[in-house]
């Protein structure tokens, strides 16, 4: 079973997408949860994840900074963005920086559901290359 943190300071937006992940992926993904950056970063690296679930803006440490030091330390963790920022220049800048997808909240479950589903089989293509 692979890991995937879910890393939003609004509580109702992260029990939304724990549930949503959970009901959708009951036997591929177990759910860590993370209120700021900082305990992102600690749950990160506890847990092992493979996929990481960010808001860009979060007390203590943004999803832009989280994900640098994710990428530090595990290069090859896919990182989704799930935000609520349109903003054109956080968009450029999680992708520069190595982001996989940004995804407005505004978007709905189906398009977070769908990205998760394509990092899924990316990441099982990846293990089956390595193999």
């Amino acid at each position: 079973m692979k890991r995937v943190l879910i890393a939003d300071d609004e509580p109702i937006e992260r029990m939304i997408v724990t549930r949503t992940i959970q009901k959708y992926f009951p036997e591929e993904l177990a759910v860590v949860s993370a209120v700021n950056g900082r305990e992102a970063v600690e749950q990160f690296f506890a847990e092992n994840c493979q996929i990481a679930l960010l808001d860009i803006e979060m007390p203590g440490m943004n999803g832009l900074e989280l994900l640098t030091q994710i990428h530090r330390r595990w290069p090859f963790c896919h990182v989704i963005f799930l935000s609520g920022y349109s903003d054109f220049e956080y968009v450029q800048k999680a992708m520069q920086l190595g982001a996989d997808s940004y995804i407005l909240k505004s978007q709905g479950d189906e398009v977070v559901l769908e990205t998760v589903y394509k990092t899924l089989a990316l990441l099982e293509q990846e293990t089956t290359s390595a193999v």
